[in-house]
């Protein structure tokens, strides 16, 4: 075969190579882009599905005093410390009930005290301090609305005049919060000893319409 022939035939060779390189290096850019549009639409996707998720309406102390100038309503108090193990898992798993956030939002202002913070809360005129003690301390206001009692997690209740109805320690499962929140939402604790209502109370299977208790 002809050197010209050859050379010929090498330079299709070389630009062929070339050809199925490029090809091949804008096929790995497709899908690359694809990959990274597709992540980002799961990003979207999963940031929009977090955003549409109700969650509880965690207020401040200070916020809820400006609130009740416009509308009373009872106080639900959760109490928690940072190194409480108990407390995140009432956080993960309680708080996250459909029927808890629905019925927590509409029918309480609620709020989130850590134990051991260190910031000054000024409510109701009163301005409640962190105080050291061993090796955390204790914040002056939980001490307060948990009469002296220091576990976590706590929940405490308030009623419409932020006076003190309950307070209570210990990890709540989601149904026996349901049971504490309707007993004092509904002021069933005015009327029906505790043992008598947990004894006859159906669960809630939808919002509840805030019907008359029977005691009968």
């Amino acid at each position: 075969m002809p050197i010209f022939a050859l050379q010929q035939n090498g330079r299709l060779r070389e630009q062929a190579n070339i050809t199925i390189e490029g090809n091949l290096f804008k096929s790995m850019k497709q899908k690359g882009l694809i990959i990274c549009i597709i992540f980002a639409l799961f990003s979207i996707s999963v940031f929009a599905q977090q955003a549409a998720t109700p969650q509880i309406e965690w207020l401040s102390f200070e916020q809820v005093e400006e609130k009740m100038k416009t509308e009373k309503k009872k106080l639900i108090v959760a109490i928690y410390r940072d190194a409480c193990g108990w407390c995140k898992k009432m956080e993960e798993t309680t708080f996250q009930e459909p029927f808890i956030i629905d019925y927590v939002n509409r029918n309480f202002y609620a709020v989130k005290l850590n134990a051991e913070q260190e910031e000054d809360i000024t409510f109701q005129g009163e301005t409640y301090q962190f105080v050291k003690s061993g090796k955390r301390g204790h914040h002056e206001l939980a001490v307060k609305i948990t009469r002296g009692e220091q576990g976590s997690p706590s929940i405490v209740f308030l009623n419409e005049e932020v006076e003190i109805i309950q307070s209570l320690t210990g990890y709540k499962e989601p149904l026996y919060l349901e049971k504490l929140m309707t007993y004092f939402a509904e002021d069933h604790h005015r009327k029906t000893p505790w043992i008598r209502y947990e004894s006859i109370y159906q669960p809630r299977q939808s919002v509840p319409s805030l019907a008359p208790f029977s005691n009968h």
